[in-house]
């Protein structure tokens, strides 16, 4: 749900042992969510007693009217990120102590090696270490996005 908008109103869920067969069981569902932009949603799930599907796409209703109730969830999807990695070197040797930098985040070599996490886009990297260097900015790096895999779980 993002606000009060369903994003889709049937996920078939399957026991995590392979078997409903208590009052109380854990069931797991598959989310797809490359489709969400980043911000909060409110996963809402409940359990059913029923007879097996014969499409798994298709909502079934249960057979004994047995439904528990809605379980609340939160799910953060977090704007795309990546790494810049890179070394600083004078050339030769690597250099501790200088400062790389893009627009909005810094961070210093240690034995010439540095990591930015930067949002997915284009970038120029800056790195500096004054008075002994002139700064060199390298223009146009390409960050993507990396898809992750997220699994939430819901006990009954």
């Amino acid at each position: 749900m993002s606000g009060f908008t369903e994003i889709r109103s049937w996920t078939p869920m399957s026991a995590s042992d392979g078997n409903f067969n208590g009052t109380s069981d854990v069931a797991v569902a598959a989310i797809n969510t490359s489709i969400l932009m980043p911000g909060t949603y409110t996963i809402e799930a409940r359990g059913m007693a029923g007879g097996p599907a014969q499409n798994t796409s298709i909502r079934y209703y249960p057979i004994n009217g047995d439904v528990s109730p809605i379980n609340f969830t939160t799910l953060t999807i977090l704007a795309p990120v990546g790494y810049i990695n890179g070394t600083v070197t004078d050339g030769v040797s690597p250099l501790t102590g200088a400062t790389v930098s893009i627009i909005g985040s810094s961070t210093t070599t240690y034995g010439g090696l540095y990591s930015l996490m930067v949002m997915e886009g284009t970038h120029n990297v800056t790195a500096s270490k004054r008075p002994e260097y002139y700064d060199n900015t390298t223009t146009g790096i390409i960050v993507t996005r990396r898809i992750r895999r997220s699994m939430i779980s819901y006990s009954y």
